[in-house]
């Protein structure tokens, strides 16, 4: 049991201390993107004073969003940056200027002029989702939690063949 213990404790020490790889794009502009819980965000607002624009989306109310489709295009026009973020946070770090910074997040699209420059700009980006909402990945579509959640009551899940007892 003990030792079990120890493997837990080490494995989750690990997992703590792990450090986000910063990606890189075809065009060579380094992003990094993530944030979803405490640690995570913890992890990537200790790296973000490497970065130049630093992008936040959430919902209304606050609720943070991922799986978010970013484009920035310079002013002729050209995509310098297209991605999808792994959580409520993009840190990026294009060349100096102005971007226009096109964000989609089911169906609704905010378009936005960021700057970019040598020091650290963090633009909030907020959409009108409802926090109650739960996103259905990068097909455009949400749907509302199941009532007994928004109520606060948990119902179990009906089984198509349930359990037999002793099994």
């Amino acid at each position: 049991m003990r030792t079990q213990w120890m493997a837990l404790m080490t494995a989750t020490a690990l997992m703590s201390s792990a450090v986000f790889a910063q990606e890189t794009t075809a065009s060579g502009i380094p992003l990094l993107s993530g944030g979803v819980g405490g640690s995570d965000r913890a992890m990537i607002e200790s790296q973000q004073s490497s970065y130049a624009l630093k992008l936040v989306f959430s919902g209304q109310g606050g609720a943070f969003l991922s799986d978010v489709n970013v484009t920035l295009a310079d002013k002729a026009g050209n995509t310098v940056l297209s991605t999808v973020t792994d959580g409520p946070i993009l840190l990026v770090s294009p060349p100096a200027g102005t971007y226009k910074m096109t964000a989609t997040a089911s169906g609704i699209v905010k378009t936005q002029n960021v700057i970019a420059g040598k020091s650290l700009r963090t633009y909030q980006i907020s959409f009108p989702i409802a926090d109650d909402a739960e996103l259905t990945g990068q097909d455009g579509t949400y749907l509302p939690k199941a009532a007994s959640h928004m109520d606060g009551y948990y119902t179990e899940p009906t089984y198509t063949n349930p359990p037999v007892a002793g099994e």
